[in-house]
């Protein structure tokens, strides 16, 4: 299921637009442990920034946008040890 219609992702590839998709739900979740101050959530952010990274660096869609994520790991890091 393909969640992402946005014509520039769709015209990247299909596995580009099925790693978006799957990533904004990936997120959604982060997210959802991030507000409910779960440790696996800081290291779960940690491994998608690293490998969204990645892709976008392979498929040659990279830019500044993609280092958004950085900017609430280094938020959540201040409060790691008030986390469960």
């Amino acid at each position: 299921m393909i969640i992402v219609y946005s014509p520039a992702v769709q015209k990247t590839g299909m596995a580009y637009a099925l790693f978006r998709s799957l990533g904004f739900a990936f997120l959604a979740v982060c997210f959802f442990g991030l507000w409910s101050l779960r440790r696996w959530s800081l290291w779960a952010l940690g491994t998608y920034f690293l490998v969204n990274q990645a892709v976008c660096w392979a498929f040659g869609t990279w830019d500044k946008g993609t280092l958004g994520p950085l900017l609430v790991l280094a938020i959540s890091l201040i409060y790691y040890r008030r986390m469960r």
